[in-house]
């Protein structure tokens, strides 16, 4: 937390500004001062040497008729006597007659005046008066007075900048300071505190920091009860929130932008490119025969609660429960298939855990498969006002849907799309192996489709291995329709890993081709009658 009296205050910051402004106020009101002084100067000196002109000029010439040169002297005395008169000289015929005084600086003003005598109606010349005037002295008069007015407008600035200073920080600062405090302290710990200014006060008579005060008061005590609301409305909408979550999973409120369930309207969605998880226990309707509806229920929710628990492990979540069959949404922007893939292994796992609980109960174990597609769909909300349901829509949930129904034909327990295993098979991690190119039910593209077969026990994942290349080099020549090579290449890999139903698949399509070949325009895609 900043400290706000270590700030500067308004009253230095008042004082700064009211030193700058008198500065500048007095070195401009100086300036023009000195200037019209100066001027002033300029005039007396003109005024000077036309006095001069009217009283010396006349004595001066009949002086130098009749040749008295002391008279003469005397007179030039008399007029270096006036004020930065410098220096005073007579030239006739461009020779000095005499001169008095010397030229001491540069900076002067100099007058010429003809020196003439009227004899019998006739002008003669005599010569010329010179005239120096210094301005030395004015400069140094100006220089005297400015250090005067400096002085005195520095003592008066200094003098009535610190009675501001008092004035403001007593009537304004620490008021200031103190609400500002006061403020940055106040939080919901205290505020049954209320501010009080070190200040008297008219009860009939509030300025504006009363004002002020009564002002923060009231919204203190606002706040206080706003806050005191905001707890209760937090506590209901925990509850709200804590509800909804248990049916609608917080990852799609964050997907809409909306904070609580209670922010979502009816046909709001929003596109995304993830990866749908579907799973089904097989052979339920078998398993649940003789169970009671309430062993069949707790038994779910036994069940569902592992996978829940798996799902969200590998950052899933569970977007519905249909019965005993979920279906999962990875959403993560970079490794949505990765977790998607991962979490179906761990399920697997979880199952085979879960199935040791269930032999001490006496049930028989459990099989679940997995399919999982990763591309484009819309999620958001579908209904009426009335009632209403988040859903996932889009061809990639339809295709997740049919892969997992294809985990009973293929006898595999995962099985994903071409579009999922782009996304994984850089990861090593993962056993994998191309089952077939088909078209599901109700789609009309081909679809690659690949068995993760790393939930395997160690003796199959072994065969699996073993038969790899045989498999592969089988699917070649299957798919080049060299049905006999194929054959030979399928059986070898039956005589190793003999319960292979995927070997016996392509086993039974290539006696049918070398019996009757497809047609010509045959692309090798297997077409899905069943969902």
């Amino acid at each position: 937390m900043d400290d706000i009296r270590g700030n500067r205050s308004i009253a230095r910051k008042l004082v700064i500004y009211i030193v700058i402004f008198s500065s500048f106020v007095t070195l401009v009101m100086t300036s023009i001062n000195l200037y019209t002084d100066y001027h002033s100067e300029i005039i007396r000196i003109d005024h000077q040497l036309e006095l001069v002109k009217n009283s010396n000029l006349e004595s001066l010439s009949n002086s130098l008729w009749i040749t008295d040169m002391e008279q003469v002297r005397i007179q030039l005395e008399g007029i270096l006597r006036y004020q930065d008169m410098e220096y005073v000289e007579i030239i006739s015929q461009k020779k000095i007659i005499i001169a008095l005084g010397t030229i001491q600086e540069a900076d002067t003003i100099e007058r010429h005046f003809p020196l003439t005598f009227n004899y019998n109606n006739k002008k003669n010349e005599l010569g010329t008066l010179r005239l120096v005037v210094s301005l030395e002295g004015v400069y140094q008069r100006l220089w005297d007075k400015l250090l005067v007015i400096l002085i005195t407008q520095t003592i008066k600035t200094f003098f009535v900048s610190g009675f501001i200073f008092l004035i403001v920080q007593y009537l304004f600062t620490r008021h200031l300071s103190r609400i500002a405090i006061y403020a940055q302290r106040l939080n919901v710990n205290n505020l049954d505190t209320p501010l009080q200014l070190s200040r008297k006060e008219s009860d009939t008579k509030i300025d504006e920091f009363g004002q002020v005060s009564k002002a923060l008061n009231l919204m203190r005590t606002n706040l206080k009860d706003s806050y005191e609301e905001l707890q209760k409305e937090i506590v209901i909408r925990k509850r709200a929130f804590d509800a909804s979550s248990r049916f609608v999973p917080h990852q799609f409120l964050d997907h809409l932008s909306k904070q609580s369930i209670l922010d979502i309207q009816v046909g709001e969605c929003i596109e995304k490119n993830i990866s749908v998880l579907f799973s089904d226990i097989r052979s339920f309707t078998n398993f649940s025969e003789d169970m009671t509806p309430q062993e069949l229920f707790n038994f779910l929710n036994s069940y569902l609660k592992r996978m829940n628990e798996v799902i969200h492990r590998n950052n899933g979540f569970i977007d519905k429960f249909i019965g005993d069959g979920i279906m999962a949404l990875f959403d993560h922007p970079q490794v949505n298939a990765n977790n998607s893939v991962h979490s179906a292994i761990s399920m697997i796992d979880a199952v085979n855990t879960y199935n040791q609980k269930l032999s001490t109960h006496n049930y028989d174990p459990i099989s679940i498969g997995i399919g999982i597609h990763t591309g484009s769909v819309m999620m958001g909300t579908i209904g009426s006002h009335e009632r209403m349901d988040t859903t996932v829509l889009g061809d990639a949930v339809n295709l997740a849907a049919r892969l997992e129904s294809l985990t009973k034909y293929y006898n595999s327990q995962i099985i994903i799309s071409s579009e999922t295993y782009q996304l994984i098979e850089h990861d090593a991690s993962f056993l994998c192996r191309e089952l077939d190119c088909i078209t599901v039910k109700g789609k009309k593209e081909p679809t690659n489709i690949i068995e993760v077969y790393n939930s395997d026990s160690e003796e199959i994942r072994d065969k699996k291995r073993c038969i790899h290349q045989n498999y592969h080099e089988g699917k070649i020549n299957f798919y080049t329709q060299k049905w006999k090579q194929a054959l030979a290449l399928f059986d070898e890999c039956l005589k190793i890993y003999p319960g292979d139903k995927v070997t016996k698949i392509y086993i039974s399509r290539c006696q049918e081709f070398i019996e009757q070949p497809p047609s010509k325009n045959w692309d090798g895609v297997f077409k899905m009658t069943n969902k």
